[in-house]
């Protein structure tokens, strides 16, 4: 079975220098009239990709595509195969991975 899951949110500050947080904000609001927000850690595991992704500045608006694992230290995180940052620039680790 495959968990494919798609994403938009804002990206915190790094965690560790392969996990950031991704914030996700869901469509309604606490009894204080903020909406909620999960933080959900993102990894990337190709060099190169991660280079970029923890390139970006916090804050930055991206959209990720991956699949949910668990990992030993962090519990569930998403494994992204693609990030797009929502200023333009595009990533796709598919295509980057070296050819075997």
């Amino acid at each position: 079975m495959i968990s494919n899951v798609f994403l938009i949110g804002i990206l915190s500050a790094p965690i560790t220098d392969t996990v950031r947080y991704l914030q996700v904000e869901r469509n309604y609001k606490n009894s204080e009239g903020a909406f909620v927000t999960d933080r959900i850690p993102v990894i990337y595991w190709t060099k190169t990709a991660n280079s970029f992704f923890m390139g970006l500045k916090e804050g930055s608006y991206v959209a990720v595509r991956g699949r949910m694992e668990t990992h030993d230290k962090v519990g569930l995180i998403v494994v992204a195969d693609h990030l797009e940052y929502m200023g333009g620039k595009t990533l796709d680790v598919l295509e980057m991975a070296p050819k075997v």
